[in-house]
């Protein structure tokens, strides 16, 4: 019977009497496969033709090692067309002139302008002659003892388009911003920014870096009650989305303006108040009008109740349209009987009942 010592291996070796080194020796079927050319292009082949981005790999040289599905579709070069010619033919130009001499360049020195940088906006030059704009990132690899150079571009066209968009609306906004003779203001809720046009300068009499440092509350009418300030703050809050006020200020000047605001918030993407825009309107000469027509009227009404004579006037339909105190006086009517939309017949009616008319006169 084998005894626990027979059992175990020999202190100074394995069981099997074989060395160490001989067990070092031996290759493991658990050891990972030494990497080879083959299965790496394989992987990356793989990614390549699943990424959205465009993707070309170029040797030395800056010829085309690799062209992607994606670079297919952005190109309309097939692969197989254009695989061993020099990336250049994807290039305008001036691009296309000066490429060779980068590529030798930074082969010699290490130093690229564009290797390993970050990505840059680029113009591609596509099959049929028409030119796209691109983001371009480049960077190096080696494969095989082969050192390719990997870049990814994509589409930004739609990007630019968008990019277009907001700057011709920004443009024309801009434009209408400056040349309306509507005054306009803008303010972030912070009351921090406050840009004003020039429409709103000239109301005003400031300047727009006088006006960026103040509220137009500041220079509202002691005289003439605000009429705005409660929905000024449901406006900030959120609460309501626009309002419209009537106030008189005081310019620069110290001449009085009347002006009618209309005030609006604008939200942001997740519908919180962002910016509060005003447009201003200048009513002084409306204003001015509307208080000498008053004045005016004041004053008529004023001479045609102190007049010594009675008068009376009735329109096309006989009803009763004006008269003044003196007239009822004279014609003897109680206190608050005349009205206007009286007939005649019913004026005259009193005097006839006291036999002052006969009754065919009424």
């Amino acid at each position: 019977m084998a005894t626990i010592d027979q059992k175990l291996p020999p202190a100074n070796g394995p069981a099997d009497g074989s060395s160490r080194e001989d067990k070092k020796a031996a290759p493991s079927t658990l050891d990972p496969p030494a990497p080879d050319k083959e299965a790496s292009e394989e992987l990356l082949r793989g990614i390549i033709e699943n990424l959205a981005d465009a993707v070309i790999t170029i040797d030395e040289k800056g010829r085309i090692q690799s062209f992607s599905p994606s670079a297919e579709k952005l190109f309309g070069y097939a692969a197989h067309e254009i695989t061993g010619q020099n990336v250049n033919i994807l290039m305008e130009a001036p691009d296309a002139r000066s490429h060779d001499g980068f590529l030798h360049g930074y082969i010699e020195s290490g130093v690229g302008k564009i290797i390993g940088i970050g990505p840059r906006e680029v113009t591609g030059r596509r099959k049929d002659g028409s030119n796209i704009p691109l983001e371009l990132a480049v960077g190096k690899m080696r494969l095989g003892g082969e050192r390719l150079f990997i870049g990814a571009l994509r589409d930004i066209r739609r990007r630019k388009n968008l990019e277009r968009a907001l700057r011709t609306s920004e443009e024309r906004f801009r434009a209408a911003f400056e040349s309306t003779g509507v005054g306009m203001g803008i303010k972030n809720l912070r009351d921090d920014t406050y840009v004003s046009n020039e429409a709103l300068q000239k109301m005003l009499g400031y300047s727009a870096e006088e006006l960026e440092r103040m509220h137009l509350r500041d220079i509202l009418d002691p005289e003439v009650p605000a009429d705005h300030e409660s929905d000024r703050r449901r406006l900030r809050a959120g609460e309501i989305l626009k309002h419209q006020s009537t106030n008189r200020y005081t310019r620069k000047d110290g001449k009085p303006v009347w002006l009618v605001n209309d005030r609006s918030v604008v939200l942001d993407e997740e519908g919180r108040p962002l910016l509060l825009v005003s447009l201003h309107q200048d009513i002084t000469d409306r204003k001015q009008a509307e208080q000498k027509i008053a004045a005016q009227a004041a004053l008529l009404e004023a001479t045609f109740n102190n007049m010594i004579q009675g008068i009376a006037t009735f329109g096309a339909d006989g009803k009763l349209t004006a008269f003044n105190q003196k007239y009822g006086e004279i014609m003897g009517f109680p206190e608050g009987f005349l009205h206007l939309g009286m007939s005649r017949e019913e004026t005259l009616r009193p005097l006839a009942e006291r036999g002052e008319f006969g009754a065919g006169d009424v």
